[in-house]
């Protein structure tokens, strides 16, 4: 009685400390340049100009950063782009010089001071550079710098029609911005560059488990499903993509409804559950929605993917995690409670991306879900590696047990074909 009381205390304690991490760390901000200078005002228009000169008849909008095209009547045309106008006066002090800093994206943009481009993330034609939560930084020739009020137009490129995002326009001393970008830099694409190779090794190692022992499959499902997870992380990793970005969106949507598959199979195996035919069933109607998105027009594509597609994915890891939950309980078994911990955290994560993706939150802060992934690859690593060590173990113990058992029968045979003599 006492050890039931430790295990649902001490489990209860663990799920309430992994929620308020969770909704903790999205209080976080990178700190900002010390000697930011403020701007005098934001404008906004959607426009397909590529160039300031193309501007002269714009209808601009006073805009506020972060500035998502969801939240206004840009969502409604069937624009792509935009342009933002940042007017700043010039500083009292000018010896040092100046940048400006977009701290993330959605995707692509091109930076112009007083009419001259300073800074681009790269093409903007098909495929598009993909920036996402990756910064973009670009240095004020001192030249350019004028007395009173200087203009900052910056082009974004969005992801598909009403589909763009920019999160801020920092202007400071090209010191504190580069600290700034670097920052940055790591946190979202440094700390996911490793966290991709230890995903990546981690599925190879599952492999190589599963190929040594083909009856264990549920080190295969785990192996599997860090390499998908490794694939995901690209579209976050990548900028300038080699397909079509249909293709590529296609990917970076698929296959984060394959890792939730993977992991489906992957659970029921690992709380002792034969479950083939619901298996088939999901893994086959997944197979067919994913399949379907290709046939969508561009239009139906993107809608279809964020309003439908990814609501199905999130039903599906729900149902993963409610299964880990309900038989960590239902068992006692401090693994699978470890394991469910991992899922409530991924389950957050995801929550936050999808809510990213649909509008409802912004690119500000990043996507969270590949920073799951440490907590995940620990856990479930050191798990299945204990139990591949326990089992052969066993093995050799039953190994063992046989040559002896071998080796008696051989001398009683032996014996008694003496007698026999």
């Amino acid at each position: 009685m006492k050890n039931h009381a430790q295990f649902t205390t001490g489990w209860a304690l663990a799920y309430l400390f992994v929620v308020i991490f969770a909704l903790s760390s999205f209080t976080y901000s990178i700190p900002e340049p010390d000697h930011r200078i403020d701007v005098l005002s934001v404008e906004y228009t959607p426009s397909i100009a590529t160039h300031p000169d193309e501007l002269i008849n714009a209808n601009w909008e006073p805009a506020a950063f972060p500035h998502h095209w969801g939240n206004t009547d840009h969502q409604n045309t069937s624009l792509d782009e935009a342009w933002y106008r940042v007017m700043m006066a010039a500083p009292a002090q000018t010896d040092k010089l100046l940048g400006i800093l977009l701290p993330s994206i959605t995707m692509n943009a091109a930076i112009f001071f007083n009419g001259i481009e300073i800074g681009r993330g790269g093409q903007f034609q098909d495929p598009v550079a993909r920036h996402w939560v990756q910064p973009l930084l670009a240095n004020i020739p001192a030249t350019l710098i004028q007395p009173g009020t200087n203009e900052i137009l910056i082009r974004v490129k969005g992801l598909h029609a009403g589909h763009g995002s920019l999160s801020d326009v920092i202007i400071a001393p090209q010191s504190e911005l580069y600290d700034m970008h670097e920052t940055i830099e790591f946190l979202r694409v440094g700390v996911v560059q490793m966290i991709t190779a230890v995903l990546i090794a981690m599925g190879l190692l599952s492999c190589l488990l599963w190929s040594i022992r083909r009856q264990e499959t549920i080190y295969g499902y785990f192996g599997l499903a860090n390499l998908i997870w490794a694939v995901h992380n690209l579209n976050v990793l990548v900028r300038d993509i080699p397909i079509p970005t249909r293709i590529w969106e296609w990917i970076a949507y698929a296959t984060i409804g394959y890792f939730g598959i993977a992991m489906m199979h992957y659970t029921h195996r690992f709380v002792g559950q034969c479950l083939p035919q619901r298996e088939k069933a999901i893994t086959l109607f997944m197979l067919l929605a994913s399949l379907s998105l290709l046939t969508l027009p561009e239009d139906l594509f993107y809608f279809a993917a964020e309003q439908v597609w990814y609501l199905i994915v999130f039903i599906l890891g729900a149902y993963v995690i409610i299964k880990l939950i309900v038989e960590g309980w239902r068992q006692k078994h401090n693994e699978i409670q470890a394991l469910a911990l991992c899922g409530v955290l991924i389950l957050i994560y995801s929550a936050h991306d999808i809510m990213v993706f649909l509008g409802f939150d912004g690119w500000e802060r990043g996507l969270y879900l590949h920073y799951a992934a440490p907590v995940l690859l620990g856990v479930f690593g050191s798990i299945l590696i204990r139990r591949f060590v326990a089992s052969v173990a066993e093995t050799e113990v039953l190994n063992r047990e046989l040559e002896q058992r071998v080796e008696e029968k051989s001398k009683q045979l032996e014996i008694m074909s003496r007698v026999m003599r």
